[in-house]
C-alpha cells in the first residue's frame, strides 16, 4: 500500500496520521486556505481511523482500506469532482 510507511503490510494510525496531514495541509496550500490545526487533523484520524479498521486490530489492511474508499460518500465524490469517475462499484 502506498501510505504503508514501514513495508509491514498494514496501515497503523501513525502511517495514517502522516497521510492525512500532508494531504489536507497540501490541499489546503493548493487552495490558498488556511491549514487546519494539527489537533484538529489528529481527531480526523482517530474518527477515520476507528471507522476502517473494522475488526479492531490496530491496524488498517489493504481489504479494510479498500472497502472503506469504496463505500466512503466524501470520497466518492472527490474522485466524481476531480476525476469524473468514481470506483467501479460506484459507477
Amino acid at each position: 500500500m502506498a501510505f504503508d510507511i514501514d513495508d509491514g503490510g498494514t496501515i497503523d494510525r501513525k502511517e495514517l496520521s502522516k497521510f492525512l496531514f500532508s494531504s489536507i495541509v497540501g490541499l489546503c496550500k493548493l487552495l490558498g486556505l488556511p491549514n487546519p490545526s494539527f489537533t484538529g487533523i489528529q481527531t480526523y484520524t482517530y474518527a477515520v481511523f476507528a471507522e476502517v479498521d473494522g475488526d479492531n486490530s490496530g491496524t488498517v489492511d489493504f481489504e479494510e482500506f479498500s472497502s472503506w474508499i469504496k463505500q466512503s460518500e466524501i470520497l466518492q465524490e472527490f474522485l466524481l469532482t476531480f476525476t469524473g469517475q468514481q470506483t467501479l462499484e460506484r459507477a
